[in-house]
């Protein structure tokens, strides 16, 4: 039970572990500036929706905060800046934690230009570990797969070995997330819709013992540790599918602990998701053969990029939905040295129902482990 449990906790979007040194800044300032605001009241706005004083405000403020640091990219701005909105009077020291966070993982693995490099052992990586495209959902969100039940951990660590080995992994994997990420930010430049977040399914079928090896475990979790860092409400869903009667029990019991954000997120199904999928907008030629769709095979990625295939960030902080016309940002919008809209940042943590000082509550030191009813994906 206790295996099942770590598999639900790593697979589910608990992404946050128990997260040292620079991973824990972002819990402890989260757990202060958090205090008091009720989750249950606050609902993330649309990616496609106009940016409110309050939003644009705080991207001012953290667009100011990292430009001597070469900038963040608008999308990945963004995606920071609404992901901790929850956050309540601790907003700004959150997501100023979260973007120096989210600096340092990319720059780790040298993530701006992974797409366009020579990623070491990326065709046995995808021979080993089927992951990758296939559709999109009825509103737009590209749908990633992962094949989790037919790795056979025994051939995957025989052909990554070792901390290098194992390296190698991760950063295929973010070569497959800035991937995902390009494909949203084309198809945001393509139909006029802003689009930061995609579905994700992980299917199951097959999963046995072997799955739950302490090797495959750590991978799993550090691989989950810098997808939180990296790429903060990007998630639109995550459906677990062919569960075992096992995991769907353990998932009952560790839901309670995720935040209620993060648990609204997740659908634990057996083998009846087809018609989980069409009630939430997955069509059937959106969905892959190997789980009884109508479509093919997925998109898996096997080779770098071109340059000229990248998509651009041309208008991304004004895009609303199709037809409509850009966001007016103004023509200093981005000034350095902007500040929040104090009136606009008053009514919104009236709205989170915050209270107490942006640094009250905090506890633990920097080693203590994530809060997971704070954090979020």
């Amino acid at each position: 039970m206790r295996s099942a449990v770590g598999l639900v906790l790593l697979l589910a979007g608990a992404r946050a572990g128990s997260p040292r040194a620079r991973e824990s800044r972002v819990a402890t300032r989260l757990r202060g500036g958090g205090a008091g605001v009720d989750h249950s009241r606050y609902k993330p706005p649309d990616e496609w929706a106009p940016l409110t004083d309050a939003e644009l405000g705080m991207l001012k403020l953290m667009r100011a905060r990292f430009r001597e640091h070469g900038g963040v990219h608008d999308d990945l701005l963004l995606e920071a800046v609404r992901g901790f909105e929850h956050a309540g009077e601790g907003w700004r020291e959150v997501t100023e934690a979260a973007l120096e966070q989210m600096l340092h993982k990319r720059a780790a693995v040298d993530a701006d230009r992974i797409l366009t490099a020579s990623v070491p052992r990326r065709a046995l990586f995808c021979s080993l570990y089927v992951c990758g495209h296939h559709g999109f959902d009825r509103d737009g969100h590209p749908i990633y797969y992962e094949r989790t039940g037919a790795i056979e951990p025994r051939k995957l660590f025989a052909a990554f070995e070792g901390e290098e080995g194992e390296h190698d992994l991760l950063v295929n994997h973010v070569f497959v997330q800035e991937a995902m990420r390009a494909l949203k930010l084309r198809r945001t430049a393509e139909h006029g819709k802003r689009i930061y977040k995609h579905v994700a399914v992980t299917d199951l079928r097959g999963l046995n013992p072997a799955h739950l090896s302490k090797q495959l475990l750590r991978v799993v979790k550090r691989t989950m540790a810098f997808h939180e860092a990296a790429y903060p409400e990007t998630l639109h869903a995550l459906y677990i599918v062919n569960a075992p009667g096992l995991f769907a029990f353990a998932w009952k019991l560790v839901r309670p602990w995720l935040h209620p954000l993060t648990a609204s997120k997740v659908r634990v199904l057996g083998r009846t998701y087809l018609e989980q999928f069409r009630a939430d907008g997955i069509d059937p030629d959106q969905i892959p053969a190997f789980l009884g769709g109508d479509g093919g095979e997925l998109e898996q990625f096997w080779e770098a990029w071109d340059e000229a295939d990248l998509p651009t960030l041309d208008h991304y902080l004004q895009t609303t939905v199709p037809g409509a016309e850009l966001q007016d940002l103004g023509d200093a919008a981005f000034d350095e040295g902007a500040s929040i809209d104090e009136e606009a940042s008053a009514r919104l943590r009236l709205a989170h129902g915050a209270a107490g000082e942006a640094d009250g509550g905090a506890d633990g030191g920097a080693d203590g482990g994530a809060d997971l009813s704070l954090i979020h994906i």
